[in-house]
């Protein structure tokens, strides 16, 4: 318990290298599987922070089977599917990604709809225009509307989705409503998908402008293993 104080303390100092390795040595002195793979799970997330995706993916494997509760279990999926979309192959992350969210829906469905965002984006890069549209379908079927950032994850999906299969009639309004909700954000990954609606939009003004505030947020909270991506 004391260890895991520290790795938080470390991580408020963007230390993230550190709180990898003190959830680790939490982990090893855990007295069951649960404890030990929660801690395990949360390592990792530093570690890839930390720009070290193999320790990341190492970690995760020692964690696999150990984690029962859905919230760290989605946690596990998602970071694992994170890891290949920015390290391996984009259509592999897709599926990693896409079985993880079905899997955590019922119980979280804000952590699915991130997970379908980032399964959205690898479906880009492999070029399955068709999978963008399916992850969007199923993202704004879990969708609260009162939600600003739900809002906005789901129109990411769905307008570049729209523009993909020939319908930008529907697409372009929705892409712009996500820009308009993305004028406060400081999360560098949210940036980036702003960033995307900008430039699908054919912005590129705003486009480089939101790059630029996601490359800065990830230089101020110490997030090398976000900083090549943004």
């Amino acid at each position: 318990a004391e260890l895991e104080q520290t790795a938080r303390r470390a991580r408020r100092r963007s230390g993230f290298g550190a709180a990898g390795r003190a959830l680790e040595r939490a982990a090893e002195l855990s007295g069951d599987d649960e404890a030990r793979g929660r801690r395990l799970v949360a390592a990792a997330h530093d570690a890839w922070l930390a720009g070290g995706p193999e320790q990341a993916l190492a970690l995760l494997d020692r964690a696999r089977g150990r984690v029962s509760d859905p919230g760290v279990r989605a946690e596990e999926m998602h970071l694992r599917g994170t890891i290949e979309l920015r390290c391996g192959v984009p259509a592999e992350a897709a599926t990693i990604l896409a079985a993880g969210a079905a899997e955590v829906a019922p119980v979280a469905p804000a952590k699915a709809i991130e997970m379908l965002v980032e399964a959205a984006q690898a479906a880009s890069y492999a070029g399955d225009a068709q999978q963008i549209v399916e992850f969007g379908r199923r993202a704004a079927a879990l969708s609260g509307k009162a939600d600003p950032d739900q809002r906005f994850t789901v129109d990411v999906i769905v307008g570049i989705g729209s523009l993909l299969a020939g319908d930008p009639a529907r697409g372009v309004p929705i892409l712009r409503e996500a820009l308009a909700l993305a004028k406060g954000f400081q999360d560098p990954r949210r940036l980036v998908h702003a960033g995307s609606c900008a430039g699908y939009l054919g912005e590129e003004a705003i486009e480089h402008e939101l790059y630029g505030r996601a490359v800065a947020r990830a230089r101020e909270r110490g997030a090398v293993g976000t900083l090549p991506y943004v």
